[in-house]
């Protein structure tokens, strides 16, 4: 479910490096998109928003926020040519993958890895792209999921 939520921010988007508020939408939401003004926020789990949004093509010059992006997300977000992203928490192979392809970030925390939901490995979206780096192909892979 996404809701939309008009909101003005003077300085909105990487005009300010305080977060706070994609912090306080982080806490319901498990992504939040700005676009053009309009603050979309979604509720899915995983990558299943990333990919929703990409079948639409509603990424291109966004800045976004989302509470854990791994390679499997960041290539998304490459994929999808967003203009920015903020995260709580960034793996270093989304790292290296921003890093590439020049797309902009900020995150609270850094992690080796992003891991599965039992914690007992990779996350089986990482594992996917684990030997991945162009993103067309990770959109086919991940989009066939």
């Amino acid at each position: 479910m996404k809701k939309i939520i008009t909101i003005f921010f003077l300085f909105f988007c990487g005009c300010t490096t305080d977060y706070s508020q994609y912090r306080d939408l982080l806490k319901e939401h498990t992504l939040v998109m700005e676009k053009d003004g309009v603050v979309t926020t979604f509720d899915q789990r995983g990558i299943n928003p990333l990919l929703k949004q990409l079948e639409q093509g509603t990424f291109e010059g966004a800045f976004l926020a989302d509470r854990i992006v791994g390679k499997a997300a960041a290539l998304l977000y490459v994929y999808g040519k967003v203009k920015k992203v903020y995260t709580l928490t960034i793996s270093k192979p989304a790292i290296q993958v921003f890093e590439e392809y020049g797309i902009k970030y900020t995150a609270d925390q850094v992690i080796e890895n992003i891991r599965n939901r039992e914690k007992t490995g990779l996350c089986p979206m990482e594992t996917k792209v684990l030997f991945i780096s162009d993103p067309t192909e990770a959109y086919k892979v991940l989009s066939s999921h």
